[in-house]
C-alpha cells in the first residue's frame, strides 16, 4: 500500500463531519491475550454502530499512509486486517466512500470501519477493517525470480484474469484505482483467489474535471501520466495492468525507469517514438515537442522464446500509446489468453478446483453484452463451484455426443441436438439469447450508440417495426415499390436475388472507383517510376459494396517505407481531404489511409503486401467455380457491416476470413455446385445454421485446399507457424499453409451469436404457417438487413454529380488511358472495368427480362380474374 489517504475536494468536504464519539475503545486482558473492543459500522448497508471485538493484534505493514495491523475477530475467529490511517476533520475519506460502494468477488472486502483518537489533541484515525488474505502477486513474483524460474503460464492466466475482472467492474462504475502494482494485488496461494486492494489512490473520474497527475508508483505510469496529462481515463489503469502482465511474463518490470524522464526512455526504447497524434491524444500541450526518432522493439524479442504468442498479443492490446486504443479490461477478459481457463476441468497443483472465474454479476454482464457468450463458458462443466451460467444459454454437445439445449427465458433455446463422429459439429441446438433481460429491446447482434464511428451502413437505431418496410424502400430499397414477394423460401431467393442486383455498384460508381486508382498510381510513378500499384481485396474481387474502402499495395523498393513521403504529395496534390490522411505506421502492416477529395471513396495503401494480389486472385477462381458466392458474400458483407462486426480491431471477422468461410460451406455443400439453379435462399439459411449453430469453434479449423476440409485443431498446431496455437476461428491460409487467417478475430463467438439470430429470424420469416406475418407484404431479407438513408443519399449524391459527367461507356478507357497525369495505367484495371461494364450490360438485360415475364404474369392473371 501506498501514498496518503485521499479525499474529497475542499468544496465537497468543507462541511462538518459527523464522526463517532472517540470514547467507544475499551481494552481488557483475557486469558493473557488484549481484547479490543471498538464501536464500528458494517462496510456495507445502513449505518449502525455495533461493537466488534478483535485480539492478537500485530503490525504487518507501515508507511507514510499510516499502519497496517493483522487481528482475529472474537467472535468468528476470522482473521482481517485493519488500515489506521490520519483523518483530517476537514474532509471525507475517499478511500471509505469508494471501499463502501464496491462488492465483487476480486476485490478486498470492507467488513467494517471505525474512528480512534490519537496520542495529539483532535487528532483522529479512520480504521478500515479489511478481510486478510496472506500474499501478493508481488511476493510471489519475487520467489521465483529469486529461484530464476518463470512463473508457470497458467498462474499469470489465472492472476491476470481475475484482475481485469475487477478492474471492468470498478471502470463500470467511474471509478479508477490509479495504482495497479503487483504489490496491491492480494492473493490466497491456496485458493489462487486475487483481490485487489488499497483505493488510496482511487477515485471517481469525471468528465470535465482535472485530476492530479502524479499518481501511480512509477514503473507501472502510464505515458499520459508521464506528459502531465489531468484529464486522463480510467485506461491508465489498463496501462498499469499491461506492466503487471509484461513483469510476469519477464520475471522483471519491463519499465524500470528511475525518474519520469527515465521512465519515458524505457518505454520509448520498446514501443519507438509516439507520433505527433499519440502525444496529442496523451496531452496536447507536448505536440510541439521534439522526441528522437526511435524504432520500436518487435514485441516476439521483448520476452523469452517459449512465451506464448496469444500472450504478447494481449500485451501489445495493452500496451498502447494512444489511452483510447486500449483495449478495456472486460475486453482483455475475453482475450483468447484466457480461452484455457474457459475449457474446464482444471485444478490447482494442489488438487483444489480453480477459483470461482464466470460467476458474472449483473453488473459485469452489462457492461458489453457482445460478449458475454465468450465470457461465460458454454461447456456445462466449465460452471462449477459457483461458476454461474445464466438460464438463456444452452448447453453445447460434444463432438461425437448428444448435448441438451439450454432452456431459454424467451423461449428461442431449448430441444437437444445430436453430435456426429467428425469434429465439425459443437452438438446440442443451444439456447439462443434474443432478449436481454436487463435492457429492453437488446439485440444482442448490435453495438451501443457512439460505436459506430463513420460506418455509413452501421443500422443501430433504426426502427425495427416490419411494417415500415412497406414504401419507397424503409432500408429495404432493393424492394421495387408494391412488389410482392413469393411466399416462404422461393420469395426469400427472389429477394436475395434483387438484393445483389441493387446492391452491386453501378458503371458509374465502379469507373468512379477506377478513377480514384488512376489518380493515385499516377502521383506513385510519378514519385518512384520502377514501382507499381496493385489492387487487392473487395475491389479487385468485385465482391464489394457501395461504401467499401479500395485496398492498394505499392510494390517496389525502399530502405524505409516512404509513408509520410506518400502522405504528403497525396496532400500537396488535392487528391485526398486534408484531415482525411491518416498513416498508421506501428500497425503490424503499416498503411496510408485517406479520403478521395472528389469522391470521398475511402482508400488504405499498402506496401510491398504481395500476399493480397494473390489471396484476391484465389478468390476469383472460386467466383468462376461457384456462381452463387458472390450474392452469397455480399448479403452476408451488409449482414456483418451494418452491425460493425466487420473489422478485426473492432473483434469481428474480415472479408477473405468471410470469404474462405462461405467457400468452404460451397465445397462441401451437395448441391452449391449446380450453377445458378440453386435456391439463394436454402444456401443463406444452411450457412447461418451451420456457423451459428452447428459448428465447434472451439476444436475444429476450416480449410478450402484440395476442395475444402474441416480440420481438427489439433492436426492444425502441428503445422503453425512459430509455434502459434490455433485460434477460435481458425481459418488455414491456403496460400500460406501454417498462417492462420481468422488468428485477430478475438469476437468470433459475437459473429456466431449473430448468425443464430439471423437464422431464426428467418427460419420464422419464412414459415408457411398462416399465423405468421403475411411475407407477400413484408420483406423476409429485410429483418435481418437494412440499407441506411445515408447509404442511399451517398449513391444518390453519386448518380447526380458524376453520372451526367461521364462519357459514353465505350469512351471510358480510353478517355482514362490517354490522361496525361496517368501514362502508366496498369492494364488490370482496363480489363477490370470492360469485364464489369460487359457484366452489368448482362445484368440489366437479365433483369429487362425478368421484367417482361413478371408483367405479362401479371396480365395473364388479371384476364383470367376478369373472365
Amino acid at each position: 500500500m501506498s501514498g496518503r489517504p485521499r479525499t474529497t475536494s475542499f468544496a465537497e468536504g468543507n462541511k462538518t463531519q459527523n464522526y463517532p464519539v472517540m470514547g467507544g475503545m475499551k481494552i481488557i486482558s483475557k486469558d493473557g491475550s488484549k481484547v479490543t473492543t471498538v464501536v464500528a459500522t458494517a462496510g456495507q448497508g445502513p449505518d449502525r454502530p455495533q461493537e466488534v471485538s478483535y485480539t492478537d493484534t500485530k503490525v504487518i505493514g507501515n508507511g507514510s499512509f499510516g499502519v497496517v495491523f493483522q487481528a482475529t475477530l472474537c467472535d468468528t475467529g476470522e482473521l482481517v486486517a485493519i488500515k489506521k490511517v490520519l483523518q483530517d476533520k476537514r474532509f471525507k475519506n475517499r478511500e471509505l466512500q469508494i471501499m463502501r460502494r464496491l462488492e465483487h468477488c476480486n476485490i478486498v472486502k470492507l467488513k467494517y470501519f471505525f474512528y480512534s483518537s490519537g496520542e495529539k489533541k483532535d487528532e483522529v484515525y479512520l480504521n478500515l477493517v479489511l478481510e486478510y488474505i496472506p500474499e501478493t502477486v508481488y511476493k510471489v513474483a519475487r520467489y521465483y525470480a529469486k529461484n530464476k524460474q518463470t512463473i508457470p503460464i497458467n498462474f499469470i492466466r489465472l492472476y491476470m484474469y481475475q484482475l481485469f475482472r475487477s478492474l471492468a467492474y470498478i471502470h463500470s462504475l467511474g471509478i479508477c484505482h490509479r495504482d495497479i502494482k503487483p504489490q496491491n494485488l492480494l492473493l490466497d496461494p491456496e485458493t489462487a483467489v486475487l483481490k485487489l486492494c488499497d483505493f488510496g489512490s482511487a477515485k471517481q473520474l469525471l468528465h470535465g474535471e482535472p485530476n492530479v497527475s502524479y499518481i501511480c508508483s512509477r514503473y507501472y505510469r502510464a505515458p499520459e501520466l508521464i506528459f502531465g496529462a489531468i484529464n486522463y481515463t480510467t485506461k491508465i489503469d489498463v496501462w498499469s495492468a499491461g506492466c503487471v502482465l509484461a513483469e510476469l511474463l519477464l520475471g522483471q518490470p519491463i519499465f524500470p525507469g528511475d525518474s519520469g524522464v527515465d521512465q519515458l526512455v524505457e518505454i520509448i526504447k520498446v514501443l519507438g517514438t509516439p507520433t505527433r497524434e499519440q502525444i496529442k491524444e496523451m496531452n496536447p500541450n507536448y505536440t510541439e515537442f521534439k522526441f528522437p526518432q526511435i524504432k520500436s522493439h518487435p514485441w516476439q524479442k521483448v520476452f523469452r522464446a517459449r512465451t506464448p504468442p496469444d500472450a504478447i498479443a494481449l500485451v501489445s492490446r495493452l500496451l498502447e500509446y494512444t489511452p483510447g486504443t486500449r483495449i478495456t479490461p472486460i475486453q482483455a477478459c475475453a482475450h483468447p489468453f484466457f480461452n484455457e481457463l474457459r475449457e474446464g476441468n482444471k485444478q490447482l497443483p494442489n488438487g483444489r478446483e480453480f477459483p470461482p472465474l464466470f460467476n458474472f454479476t449483473e453488473q459485469e454482464l452489462a457492461i458489453q453484452p457482445s460478449l458475454n457468450l465468450i465470457l461465460r463458458p458454454r461447456n456445462p462443466n466449465d460452471a462449477k463451484a459457483g461458476q454461474s451460467s445464466s438460464s438463456a444459454d444452452g448447453g453445447a454437445g460434444a463432438s461425437g455426443g448428444n448435448g441438451a439445449g439450454g432452456s431459454s427465458n424467451n423461449n428461442n433455446g431449448g430441444g437437444t441436438g445430436n453430435g456426429n463422429n467428425t469434429p465439425t459439429t459443437g452438438g446440442g441446438g443451444g439456447g439462443t439469447i434474443l432478449v436481454n433481460n436487463n435492457e429492453k429491446n437488446y439485440n444482442p447482434t448490435r453495438k451501443k450508440a457512439g460505436s459506430t464511428g463513420d460506418n455509413k451502413a452501421s443500422t443501430f437505431n433504426m426502427n425495427k417495426q416490419h411494417h415500415r418496410l412497406i414504401g419507397a424502400h424503409g432500408g429495404c430499397p432493393w424492394r421495387p415499390p408494391g412488389y410482392k414477394y413469393k411466399r416462404g423460401i422461393v420469395g426469400l431467393h427472389e429477394e436475395i436475388e434483387q438484393f445483389y442486383a441493387h446492391m452491386i455498384p453501378t458503371g458509374t460508381e465502379h469507373t468512379l472507383r477506377v478513377q480514384v486508382v488512376a489518380r493515385i498510381e499516377a502521383i506513385v510513378l510519378n514519385l518512384w517510376p520502377m514501382a507499381r500499384v496493385e489492387m487487392f481485396g473487395s475491389f479487385r474481387t468485385g465482391l464489394y459494396l457501395p461504401t467499401s474502402d479500395i485496398d492498394l499495395v505499392v510494390i517496389g523498393r525502399w530502405e524505409k517505407l516512404p509513408l509520410r513521403t506518400l502522405e504528403n504529395e497525396l496532400i500537396s496534390r488535392g487528391i485526398a481531404e486534408p484531415m482525411s490522411v491518416r498513416v498508421l505506421d506501428k500497425a503490424s502492416v503499416p498503411i496510408v489511409k485517406l479520403t478521395d477529395r472528389e469522391t470521398q471513396v475511402k482508400v488504405d495503401i499498402s506496401f510491398n503486401m504481395q500476399s493480397g494480389v494473390q489471396s484476391a486472385e484465389l478468390i476469383k477462381d472460386f467466383k468462376r467455380q461457384y456462381p452463387v458466392l458472390a450474392k452469397l458474400v455480399l448479403v452476408l458483407k451488409q449482414f456483418l457491416l451494418q452491425r460493425d462486426l466487420n473489422e478485426v480491431f473492432t473483434g469481428g471477422i474480415s472479408s477473405y476470413s468471410l470469404i474462405l468461410m462461405c467457400i468452404s460451406f460451397l465445397q462441401l455443400h451437395p448441391r452449391a455446385n449446380q450453377s445458378q439453379t440453386t435456391n439463394l435462399g436454402v444456401l443463406l439459411l444452411e450457412f447461418l445454421e451451420l456457423y451459428g449453430r452447428k459448428f465447434n469453434y472451439m476444436k475444429t479449423g476450416i480449410s478450402v485446399k484440395n476442395g475444402g476440409r474441416y480440420i481438427p485443431k489439433e492436426e492444425l498446431q502441428r503445422e503453425m507457424i512459430d509455434g502459434h496455437r490455433p485460434s477460435l476461428l481458425c481459418i488455414e491460409d491456403p496460400l500460406t499453409p501454417g498462417n492462420d487467417i481468422g488468428r485477430s478475430s478475438y469476437g468470433a463467438l459475437q459473429v456466431k451469436q449473430a448468425f443464430e439470430y439471423a437464422y431464426i429470424v428467418l427460419m420464422q420469416a419464412v414459415s408457411l404457417n398462416k399465423y405468421f406475418n403475411d411475407c407477400t407484404r413484408q420483406s423476409i431479407l429485410g429483418r435481418i438487413i437494412r440499407v441506411t438513408d445515408e447509404v442511399i443519399d451517398y449513391r444518390t449524391w453519386i448518380k447526380e454529380t458524376f453520372e451526367s459527367r461521364l462519357i459514353a461507356a465505350q469512351a471510358i478507357v480510353p478517355t482514362i488511358l490517354n490522361d496525361p497525369l496517368n501514362p502508366h495505367l496498369s492494364l488490370h484495371i482496363q480489363q477490370q472495368q470492360q469485364q464489369h461494364l460487359h457484366h452489368h450490360h448482362q445484368q440489366h438485360q437479365h433483369q429487362h427480362v425478368q421484367q417482361q415475364q413478371q408483367q405479362q404474369q401479371q396480365q395473364q392473371y388479371s384476364s383470367r380474374r376478369n373472365s
